[in-house]
């Protein structure tokens, strides 16, 4: 989760189902029903035909915690009017014996439980708040969030008998999930699982869709969004999530994601209305989100970073997980000691799969680990044992346990980082988790006490001295002496001198105006009077540009990266409704800043060769071009053709890998086979996964003339081509590739490539075709 929930790793199983009256004899499957459709006073009521009970008494129980979430939530809570009667309809006597179970009398007799559920996201929760994640809504006729624990229990002693959910809604609702229905029509869906575990895995959200399916080497992705505002849609969502999916397809080391399905539900809510919570919850083949509803421009960063956390939830702890979660107790859980590895090894991957796949650059991925850094040893107990925590993080360290996605994903990075280096490069926490699956898997736990001798044996013994130091010992992260391996500068205090904005002003945020906003004036400080700042004071403009929240670190940095001293800072601010101008002499002052990570300017070669592995793509890692393939325009062009050229089966594309930047984007508007020119844009990953499935045999591309408009470091190449699907064989066609290059590290890169292919009344011009 961030704050987050994994819960079944057993196969699905599609249960048959007979119709039950009074008269027919019960199977032994829980069948349940409701109506999304029909909320009275914001409850759903859920009628259950129970599955024969053996026995006197029976106790039916809601969850009080769910695998992931490490919080006692109390779904009981939420329960109201619960009804048992016999296989004929008559009454049966019902008392509940503590906030999650009920006690049914004559349990051989039962037939049929009804009950209504409240949800959480508008309920007094009291001193017991449930992650709005892990919740559920009503809103009548506008959205419904089954997050399933919180409609549907089960009885003490039977939660692996199969379950059978027959859901009404309305014709125009849809109920986005990551579990196959067993049937589905306009007005009814109907899913089945083999135990409660897989139930609660699988949460399904109602509302009129805005929905969006991506393939991802054979995945079926679903994006389904519920943005109240129209702020998101899942179209814009899935775009980039499409990049990330690609990239952490290869960080697996496959040719395909690990499941054939996966759902990603987003709930946004105005920001007024949310929870102070926020984060999503991860299941086997979904996600929930639940977010504030901003620009989609300004969630964007945040979402992917998120969903890709929830993905790899896949690896742990769904195919790497101990006993404690493989045979979870939902009334009375014990908790693992090895949070370092569910929450922590999947906040780490989500960044260093960015990194190493281009999506951010290696000093943006610096930067999250710096505020990691800060947020670990700023607000938690630098000094709790990581084991000692997660073993209390559900009740007397609850407090500390957001800190997993912050020292814990830290303490990843620490052993990442050691494995390369003791390793010589050729081992990491990728291939240790790789391999700690291959020995146990999602049908064998390993014992909790034993896991840290197996990862020692596994690897060297310097690993289990880190253990027992910062993971199961107190000692706060050797942050200097690991990221020097790497040759990366660690400063954990230093002070500076820069342009100040705001004058030790408070900032803040409308979430009606998306605007940053002072909240408190300093007084005492000279530049804040002389600027003029009162409180309410809405920030528009800062030296003439206007505020881009979507990248305000960078935005501020160069909002003063320009001035000098003696010059003036102008702020337009929004004061009751009237645009003014501020303004007043820049001032400089000190400040200081904390846990700073800068490359080496003079890193030794032992450091290089781990910051390589460490921070490029394996393809790119392992694939060493010749410099003369690449210092030159004319050479990496040439390259370019013979890199895209040849036999497609079987084919090694990292020698067009090591001619392009990672983030390189491949754009065609080419014509297919009917004429129509199609708008298709690809990462260099997509690209080869498309010719990786094309039909043809064959592609051979050359180049037929060119234009070369260059200044300083970039470049431009128009080159006139001419494509054949044998070597010598016919031309099947022709066009102009449009290619963008920049002289980076003694080396010209291709940055991006896009091209369109001639036709009669689109011929190449004369002036392309000259070499």
């Amino acid at each position: 989760m961030k704050n987050h929930i994994s819960i079944a790793f057993l196969l699905l199983l599609i249960v048959s189902w007979l119709p039950w009256t009074g008269a027919t004899a019960q199977n032994n499957t829980y069948r349940f029903s409701l109506d999304v459709g029909s909320v009275n006073n914001d409850q759903i009521t859920v009628t259950l035909l129970t599955p024969p009970v053996n026995g006197s008494t029976a106790v039916y129980r809601m969850p009080k915690i769910i695998p992931g979430t490490y919080a006692v939530s109390d779904f009981g809570r939420f329960i109201e009017d619960l009804k048992a009667f016999d296989t004929k309809g008559k009454p049966l006597k019902v008392k509940q014996i503590d906030p999650n179970g009920w006690q049914i009398a004559k349990a051989n007799k039962l037939g049929k439980i009804t009950y209504k559920v409240n949800d959480t996201f508008d309920a007094d929760q009291g001193d017991v708040p449930v992650y709005p994640m892990a919740g559920t809504n009503i809103q009548d006729q506008k959205n419904i969030v089954v997050n399933t624990h919180g409609f549907f229990g089960y009885f003490e002693g039977m939660e692996n008998l199969p379950y059978r959910v027959e859901i009404t809604k309305p014709a125009e609702f849809y109920g986005s999930s990551g579990l196959i229905p067993e049937s589905t029509s306009p007005q009814k869906d109907v899913f089945a699982t083999a135990n409660y575990g897989l139930l609660v895995d699988a949460p399904i959200m109602y509302n009129r869709p805005d929905t969006t399916t991506i393939n991802i080497a054979g995945t079926q992705v679903l994006v389904s969004v519920y943005s109240p505002n129209g702020m998101v849609t899942s179209g814009y969502v899935a775009k980039s999530l499409s990049n990330m999916l690609h990239a952490i397809k290869d960080y697996l080391g496959g040719d395909h994601l690990p499941v054939k399905k996966y759902a990603f539900l987003f709930y946004f809510v105005p920001p007024a209305e949310s929870s102070r919570m926020q984060g999503a919850l991860e299941h086997s083949y979904s996600s929930f989100y639940y977010l504030p509803e901003y620009p989609q421009e300004v969630l964007i960063p945040f979402i992917v970073d998120v969903a890709a956390h929830e993905f790899f939830h896949i690896v742990t702890p769904l195919n790497l997980h101990s006993e404690q979660i493989h045979y979870f107790n939902f009334s009375k859980p014990e908790m693992s000691e090895h949070l370092w590895l569910y929450e922590g090894s999947t906040e780490y991957a989500a960044s260093h799969v960015q990194v190493q796949y281009g999506l951010i650059t290696p000093d943006e991925y610096l930067n999250k680990v710096r505020d990691k850094i800060v947020n670990a040893t700023q607000y938690y107990n630098d000094t709790l044992p990581f084991t000692v925590m997660s073993r209390g993080s559900a009740d007397v360290y609850a407090s500390q346990y957001q800190n997993v996605y912050e020292k814990g994903a830290l303490i990843s990075l620490c052993l990442d980082l050691k494995l390369i280096a003791l390793s010589g490069g050729k081992y990491s926490l990728r291939k240790l988790i790789a391999d700690l699956s291959g020995k146990y898997g999602k049908d064998k736990p390993f014992k909790d006490e034993e896991l840290i001798n197996d990862i020692t044996a596994l690897t060297n013994p310097e690993i289990g001295k880190f253990f027992a130091a910062y993971i199961s010992g107190n000692q706060p992260l050797p942050y200097s002496d690991i990221f020097n391996l790497a040759g990366i500068d660690y400063i954990a205090e230093e002070t500076y001198s820069d342009f100040s904005i705001g004058g030790n002003a408070s900032i803040g945020f409308n979430p009606q105006t998306y605007h940053l906003t002072i909240q408190e004036i300093d007084e005492t400080n000279t530049f804040s009077r002389q600027m003029g700042y009162q409180p309410g004071d809405e920030l528009l403009k800062i030296n003439g540009k206007e505020i881009d929240l979507s990248d305000m670190e960078n935005f501020f940095k160069n909002a003063t990266a320009s001035l000098k001293d003696g010059d003036t800072m102008r702020v337009v601010v929004l004061r009751n409704g009237e645009e003014l101008e501020l303004k007043a002499p820049a001032s400089r002052m000190d400040k200081k800043r904390y846990h700073q990570l800068r490359f080496n300017s003079a890193p030794s070669q032992k450091q290089l060769a781990v910051r390589k592995v460490w921070l490029q793509a394996p393809q790119l890692a392992t694939y060493d071009i010749a410099i003369e393939k690449v210092a030159t325009i004319d050479s990496i062009v040439s390259n370019l053709y013979q890199s895209v050229s040849g036999v497609l089966e079987g084919k090694d594309w990292n020698s067009l890998r090591a001619l392009c930047k990672p983030d390189a984007r491949l754009i065609s508007v080419a014509a297919n086979t009917s004429g129509q020119h199609n708008y298709r844009n690809y990462s260099l990953n997509e690209f080869i996964e498309s010719a990786q499935q094309s039909a043809l045999v064959s592609f051979f591309e050359k180049e037929t003339g060119r234009t070369l408009e260059q200044f300083g470091n970039i470049a431009q190449v128009m080159s006139a081509y001419e494509s054949r699907e044998q070597v010598n064989g016919p031309v099947v066609s022709s066009g102009i590739n449009s290619i963008q290059l920049v002289y980076e590290n003694n080396r010209w890169w291709v940055v991006n490539i896009l091209w369109d292919s001639a036709s009669p009344d689109n011929p190449i011009p004369a002036k392309y075709k000259k070499k």
